[in-house]
């Protein structure tokens, strides 16, 4: 589906995702309800709306979601080579500096 090329490190690409409410609705199924509280004496986090404690991103509808990763890891790789910059790639909420190999391998 890449070519054979590993996705290197997709969470930036993941949480860009993540950020783009018509793109999230395609690629995860949001699970809102539930919490993780196991001992009643012990508060847990509910599940919410979009990213959560619980649940993360939720489910991914891999079917949407890996041709949009893809386009997205390849689109970041491809700006980062014409800017021939080694330096961090910085995605809202997450900074990921690339390793000193390139970018780190899935």
């Amino acid at each position: 589906m890449n070519r054979h090329h590993s996705l290197g490190y997709i969470n930036p690409a993941l949480y860009a995702i993540g950020s783009n409410p018509a793109k999230y609705a395609a690629d995860f199924y949001d699970l809102t309800t539930g919490n993780n509280q196991a001992d009643p004496s012990i508060p847990g986090h509910p599940a919410t709306q979009g990213w959560d404690p619980v649940t993360g991103l939720s489910t991914p509808n891999a079917a949407k979601l890996l041709p949009d990763l893809i386009a997205l890891v390849n689109r970041i790789k491809a700006t980062d080579e014409i800017k021939g910059e080694a330096g961090a790639l910085v995605v809202s909420p997450v900074s990921c500096p690339p390793s000193s190999s390139g970018w780190g391998s899935l």
